[in-house]
């Protein structure tokens, strides 16, 4: 597939209907035959230059042929270029576009007006910390620091230098991350726990960037972020949500978080609610997302849509093993009537089918687990390895439950094909033990309630100390137990988690 075509392969479907009305906007005849060439592009076809020709030329013209070619290329160039400006997600293409406006005012004398549109892009791009086009700016206004310039030439001048100062910074964070991740990713690779605490302060350090990270949300927020997935892959909870807190706390306190940084800090916010119920801090975990509820209430409906169901299901989340899955149902089915990603869709009915079973209910939450029409590899795309195998462990169990025997026993088979790679990870060895484990429950049902088999459970699966043990890992491990002591799922659940079980 030569460049060309591959470029037109990266658009979708809608972006192609709305590239033929772009290229069809003047009507030239010479626009259809870039059109033309487009839609021949659009096919799967692996085209040959001299098959395209004859498709396209009665007598094939290699010069034409070229020539059209560079045409449909600039088409395709303009099309993208005005279609990430049109994006609400690239504010920074607005403040490309008053520059742009500014100095054709400049240019054609209209100074006042030229100076008025530039100031906005200068508030805009202070706004969204855009350095590299203050810069751009700030040149502009340095070359028309005349009579009707707002500003003197000593304090462009200045605004110049200290934002030459915090490019440099930006451009020093982005060398720092690189070096973050290459360190985080070696560690993974080798088998190793990182201590993400050390590395990012050790590399902040050389990069002269300790005391710039905790007075710049932006920055602040990317560094956790790379942490957070590295913690993610390797479960390392227990460490990092002090090291977060005490990070953000401070910030907090220093007065760091404006209004223009409220996406910043929600993430954040969400970041540490997050990790604080996967540490089994579910009261913590509330308290935040409480806080920043508020937030969103008092934001824009962008700011609702990019959070309001996040934090709705994390905090269903504690609900539930704070044992007040009742309640947690009540807000997952009222959620599950708005409209949503794709991520939250499943995340919720996910979410509403462990509510259900832990509420004794299966037959209501074997619905909700199979209603997700889509084939493994489908999710594993969508959702990701682990979401897809926790979802199969989700209905293995519900399918026991139920009485289903065969079908939870090829599901586990199913699953040992399809994830044998993941499976083979250290970190999910509790994982090949549980699936073992069930399998031997539905193969030898007398022997599920023995204590041998008790034994069996409690000499194979290797747990961390509570507080460092992964949360799920920790709720399968409670199902196993009640099986056995022969008690409910959710009361096992409660006395793992300290609290006293309340029917």
């Amino acid at each position: 597939m030569d460049k060309l075509q591959t470029i037109i392969h990266s658009l979708s479907k809608e972006e192609h209907q709305s590239f033929g009305r772009f290229i069809r906007r003047r009507k030239q005849q010479k626009a259809r035959m870039d059109l033309a060439l487009f839609k021949l592009l659009a096919r799967p076809t692996k085209w040959k230059a001299e098959a395209l020709m004859r498709r396209l030329y009665e007598v094939p013209n290699p010069t034409a042929y070229h020539a059209l070619r560079k045409r449909l290329m600039r088409h395709l160039s303009d099309f993208i270029v005005l279609k990430q400006m049109g994006q609400e997600e690239t504010p920074l293409a607005g403040m490309m576009g008053q520059m742009a406006m500014a100095r054709h005012l400049f240019e054609h004398n209209l100074s006042t007006l030229g100076w008025e549109i530039l100031i906005k892009a200068e508030k805009k791009a202070i706004k969204q910390e855009a350095y590299e086009e203050l810069n751009s700016i700030y040149l502009l206004q340095l070359a028309h620091a005349g009579v009707d310039a707002p500003y003197s030439l000593s304090e462009i001048l200045q605004k110049h230098q200290t934002n030459k100062h915090l490019a440099e910074e930006e451009e020093r964070a982005i060398i720092a991350l690189s070096l973050v991740q290459h360190a985080l990713q070696q560690a993974k690779n080798q088998g190793h726990v990182p201590d993400f605490a050390q590395i990012i302060t050790d590399i902040q350090a050389s990069y002269g960037l300790t005391g710039a990270i905790n007075k710049r949300p932006s920055l602040f927020y990317r560094f956790m972020a790379m942490a957070r997935a590295a913690v993610l892959v390797n479960k390392d909870f227990h460490a990092f949500a002090p090291f977060l807190d005490e990070q953000y706390t401070q910030m907090a306190n220093q007065g760091a978080f404006k209004p223009h940084h409220i996406t910043y800090q929600l993430e954040l916010l969400y970041m540490l609610a997050h990790v604080w119920y996967r540490c089994k801090h579910f009261d913590k975990s509330n308290e935040l997302i409480k806080t920043a509820e508020e937030m969103i209430n008092e934001s824009g409906k962008g700011i609702k849509d990019r959070f309001y169901a996040k934090f709705t299901l994390l905090n269903a989340a504690n609900l539930t093993y704070l044992n007040q899955s009742g309640t947690a149902v009540v807000i997952l089915e009222e959620l599950c009537k708005k409209p949503l990603s794709l991520a939250e869709s499943l995340d919720a009915k996910f979410s509403l089918s462990f509510c259900y079973f832990l509420l004794q209910q299966p037959k209501k939450a074997l619905p909700l687990d199979l209603g997700v029409r889509h084939s493994d590899n489908w999710l594993i795309k969508k959702m990701g390895p682990e979401w897809v195998l926790k979802k199969s462990a989700g209905e293995i169990i519900l399918q026991y439950e139920l009485g289903n025997e065969e079908i939870a026993l090829n599901r586990i088979y199913q699953v040992r094909r399809k994830f044998s790679d993941l499976l083979e990870m250290s970190q999910y060895a509790n994982v090949v033990v549980y699936l073992k484990l069930i399998e031997q429950m539905i193969k030898m049902p007398d022997k599920a309630t023995s204590k041998q088999f008790y034994e069996q459970i409690q000499s194979n699966i290797h747990y961390l100390p509570f507080e460092e043990e992964d949360l799920q890992y920790l709720s399968f491990y409670a199902w196993l137990k009640a099986k056995v002591v022969q008690k409910p799922f959710n009361q096992v659940l409660q006395e793992l988690l300290g609290f006293d079980f309340v029917e």
